[in-house]
């Protein structure tokens, strides 16, 4: 299995290697690497009353990225903002189940 681990707007570059060494560790054999892409946080994926993003949204957007990208089999897209489902105040990731795409937020994982 490949998975690249994709950053969502600006995430920090050794955030992203930690995330990368932890998942070739727990899954010895896949191969993990930081794509050298970003997808951007699109404005109109921000609910202004919330002052979250919509998590779905951005699950779509990792989804369609993977589909045009067939170098990995698994896409794991890193935020570092704060995410939503309607029905939860808040969410720390979502992923597609069946599907390739996968998305964690580590907004609430500051101390």
């Amino acid at each position: 299995m490949k998975i690249g681990v994709l950053p969502i707007r600006k995430t920090e570059t050794t955030t992203l290697f930690w995330i990368k060494e932890k998942i070739a560790k727990t899954f010895p054999n896949t191969t993990c690497t930081v794509v050298n892409e970003t997808i951007p946080l699109r404005k109109e994926n921000f609910d202004e009353k919330r002052e979250q993003y919509r998590s779905h949204a951005i699950l779509s957007e990792i989804q369609s990225y993977a589909t045009m990208k067939q170098d990995f089999t698994r896409v794991l897209g890193v935020v570092d903002a704060d995410i939503f489902v309607p029905e939860l105040s808040f969410v720390f990731g979502e992923a597609t189940y069946p599907g390739k795409a996968a998305l964690i937020s580590l907004w609430r994982l500051k101390p």
